[in-house]
């Protein structure tokens, strides 16, 4: 029997590994009916005392917007938490359901056990993409008094209900709440201003926003989006913080009435000009209802830059291939279901992407973003490769630009939904081209459940007193090498090292660290099965 050690030494967390993604405590979501779905929380590791707190249950991009090394950095300068819900316990936060009081649980239990007693009250921001894109608007009229801002990422407006946002609004509203809607280009954003600007003329009191982007998608987490919401919740707390509250109390939020305040700005246009200027909601000459409202000028000339982008130039396409060939494109959300084919060692896969030289059929989503009929010619940039592959959603993470691999993590426990892994190509375009985005699944089996059994054995450590370094012993009886990941705790690991973080300062001793070992076992010769998880609990000690 092979034994694999695996050695670790505890360190301080640098600035070298930043992007090393940290989320400090977690709890269970005790009433969910799905008893996997935990809440984690991320504290600024300079904040004293939490101004306000992002929260957001996982759908798609939620995850990559939270976890952004850009976004926590502006998070960090503002004083504000994010609270992180996976597998997501109720992604449209019906709250005639009891979502409102679960919401209240899970920040009272995460108050406990960091040490920030404020997370039980301070004013939230609702944060959801796609299919949980109305919760925020829900949490907003369950709570009007501490709600912030509403966020819905490729989203949808407020008092519209069905599948994705039950009617739960009885005589509610979320009148004087600024809201903002995302939407890209790729995913019908001309057509989808429409409702927008109907819901904001029928509101006169909704402080209602609206940003388009050109040549994005729908599952296109792209670094000028999260850019563009850290300063658009920048001017939230400008607008809605008072500057002065009692200590221990939640603030009194200040309402925002878009009839006497803030900035109009015509709808996106596409390639076309506006054909009214921006200006404050009095003096404004066009057609008000077909323009959102905005916090001031500078908010109005941020988004004008950002939807000018990309005017006149031609569009290309993307497709996802595998075998030297590309995929079939279909007619569903995803258009592409990739193949999970394991390369020998049973956990890392091949993905490519190419452009396209002619329109494909299957979906009808390529002609309608080119305006080209199916078979059609279209051009693409020329010359170096340029596409790049990333995960958006799921237990997988990026060895090179080709090269992937089944790598569990917290978020993502042993469930199907968790493993479905879903993937985005990009391509930034050029000075004649459109960048072009595409998106692709890939369903990974949760485990493997033929050939050997095998087992990990992951020695315990004692407590964890900083500068003291530790070897970890963890051995699979197959012989094959194990992993490891941190579900909760100022932790990374990088490279097998585990390293300590910087704890925030107000934060409860001891803190635990949970580190989690894992062999997801093999579906080729020789067959071995996924082992069950092993945990570690360590408790770090105040030694300030």
């Amino acid at each position: 029997m092979k034994k694999i050690l695996v050695f670790f030494m505890l360190m301080t967390c640098m600035k070298a590994h930043a992007g090393k993604i940290v989320w400090q405590w977690s709890v269970p979501v005790g009433k969910s009916g799905d008893s996997q779905s935990r809440a984690w929380l991320w504290i600024p590791p300079d904040c004293k005392a939490v101004k306000a707190v992002i929260f957001a249950q996982q759908n798609m991009e939620e995850q990559s917007i939270l976890e952004n090394p850009k976004f926590r950095k502006e998070m960090g300068k503002l004083g504000i938490a994010e609270v992180w819900v996976s597998p997501g316990y109720d992604l449209v936060f019906d709250f005639s359901k009891g979502s409102g009081d679960l919401f209240s649980e899970i920040m009272s239990n995460l108050s406990m056990v960091s040490g920030y007693q404020e997370l039980s009250f301070v004013p939230f921001i609702g944060l959801g993409h796609s299919w949980a894109a109305s919760a925020p608007y829900a949490m907003a009229a369950w709570s009007p008094e501490r709600a912030l801002a509403c966020i819905s990422v490729s989203g949808q407006w407020p008092y519209i209900w069905g599948a994705f946002a039950p009617d739960i609004w009885g005589d509610r509203n979320i009148d004087f709440i600024p809201s903002i809607v995302t939407m890209g280009e790729y995913e019908g954003a001309l057509n989808f201003a429409n409702e927008g600007l109907r819901q904001r003329s029928a509101n006169q009191f909704l402080p209602l926003s609206m940003l388009t982007g050109p040549a994005q998608g729908h599952f296109n987490a792209a670094q000028e989006k999260i850019d563009f919401l850290s300063f658009y919740i920048k001017k939230v707390l400008h607008f809605r913080l008072p500057k002065h509250s009692a200590a221990g109390k939640q603030p009194k939020l200040i309402p925002i009435d878009p009839t006497k305040t803030g900035w109009l700005a015509e709808r996106w246009m596409g390639d076309y000009n506006v054909s009214s200027p921006a200006a404050p909601v009095d003096d404004y000459t066009g057609n008000k209802q077909e323009a959102f409202w905005y916090f001031d000028q500078e908010t109005v000339r941020m988004v004008e830059k950002y939807q000018a982008r990309h005017k006149g130039k031609k569009h290309q396409l993307i497709g996802f291939t595998q075998d030297d060939k590309f995929a079939e494109q279909r007619s569903t959300h995803q258009q592409f279901d990739l193949v999970f084919n394991p390369l020998p060692d049973g956990v890392t896969f091949k993905l490519q992407a190419k452009f396209y030289d002619t329109v494909p059929g299957g979906s009808p989503r390529p002609a309608n973003w080119t305006g080209l009929a199916a078979g059609s010619h279209v051009g693409h940039v020329q010359g170096v490769k340029t596409i790049s592959i990333d995960p958006i959603a799921g237990p997988v993470k990026k060895i090179n630009d080709s090269i992937f691999s089944v790598h569990p993590q917290l978020g993502y426990p042993l469930l199907p939904r968790s493993y479905e892994a879903w993937f985005v190509a990009t391509d930034l375009g050029d000075r004649f081209y459109r960048p072009a985005v595409q998106q692709a699944k890939m369903n990974i089996p949760v485990r493997n459940l033929k050939g050997r059994v095998q087992n990990i054995i992951f020695k315990p450590l004692v407590e964890l007193t900083n500068p003291k370094s530790f070897v970890l012993k963890a051995v699979s009886d197959a012989g094959l090498p194990v992993g490891f990941y941190v579900l909760e705790g100022p932790a990374v690991i990088v490279d097998g090292i585990l390293k300590l973080c910087k704890v925030p300062p107000s934060a409860k001793f001891p803190v635990k660290i949970t580190v989690v070992a894992y062999q997801y076992g093999s579906n080729s010769e020789p067959f071995v099965q996924t082992a069950e998880e092993v945990k570690q609990v360590y408790w770090l000690q105040n030694n300030r």
